[in-house]
């Protein structure tokens, strides 16, 4: 009979083993899935690829090659609020994906009695194109460099070393430069790893001032996107595109994030 450690061993051999091959068969199902999928979407039969594309997200692989795929598959079959959620969340993984950008422009002009959005103000639209524009590990380097630099800076200030004039401004250039960067690197980051953003995947959406309610404030239509600001049992409160506010029943939506 073995020991007890060598028990143990075999035992930590078996399982890492074993979840090695079931990673291994997992992977080998999704690219079987992912390539099946593809050929029957170059070949236009869209219902059969969509079945394959939504075995592979169901496994919890996500990425915006898959959605922008599905995106274009609801769009080809006239169901205007998938295609929407499904651009929105290729543009989640991919801000800067021109192709789903203009592709879930023709999604929404399929919304039928469209809300005008309002028009952020310039600056805050600037802002939100930034967030975007350049990735947190960008960020991150930044952040490491004035970092390292205002280190070293301060190294020669103690030591009182020549060679660096003005070590007092260019200290203080590295640590805003550093400050600046971790703003950045956070607002960035936000940008790209939460969304608040849902789709309405009914026709006719009721909206009501307060949840529960029996009669309706009006109605949302099917494809429009909103802001969720808070949850409350299975209701959302949400800022619609022209930035007024009410409630909708859970079962109406589905968020871009899951």
């Amino acid at each position: 009979m073995l020991p007890r450690r060598k028990l143990w061993a075999v035992w930590l051999l078996l399982s890492t083993l074993f979840i090695g091959a079931q990673g291994s068969v997992h992977a080998q199902d999704i690219n079987s899935w992912w390539q099946k999928a593809n050929t029957l979407y170059a070949g236009q039969q869209y219902d059969s690829a969509l079945y394959y594309y939504r075995q592979i997200e169901a496994k919890g692989f996500q990425n915006e090659a898959l959605f922008y795929n599905m995106g274009n598959i609801f769009y080809r079959l006239g169901q205007t609020a998938p295609s929407v959620l499904y651009y929105e969340k290729a543009l989640f993984k991919d801000p800067l994906n021109q192709k789903a950008k203009d592709n879930l422009a023709l999604a929404e002009a399929r919304v039928a009695l469209p809300i005008a959005p309002v028009k952020p103000v310039f600056f805050i639209s600037w802002w939100q194109q930034f967030k975007l524009l350049i990735a947190p590990q960008v960020w991150a380097w930044a952040m490491l460099i004035c970092f390292v630099a205002g280190l070293w800076l301060l190294y020669k200030r103690m030591k009182e070393q020549p060679g660096v004039h003005y070590i007092g401004r260019w200290l203080a250039l590295a640590l805003a430069g550093f400050v600046f960067s971790g703003i950045c690197f956070y607002a960035s980051y936000q940008a790209r790893t939460i969304s608040d953003k849902a789709v309405i995947m009914q026709p006719d959406t009721p909206l009501f001032t307060k949840p529960g309610r029996e009669d309706a404030d009006g109605a949302l239509p099917e494809g429009a996107v909103v802001t969720i600001e808070k949850e409350q049992a299975g209701w959302y409160f949400v800022t619609l595109p022209n930035g007024s506010q009410a409630w909708v029943a859970g079962g109406h939506l589905r968020k871009v994030q899951d």
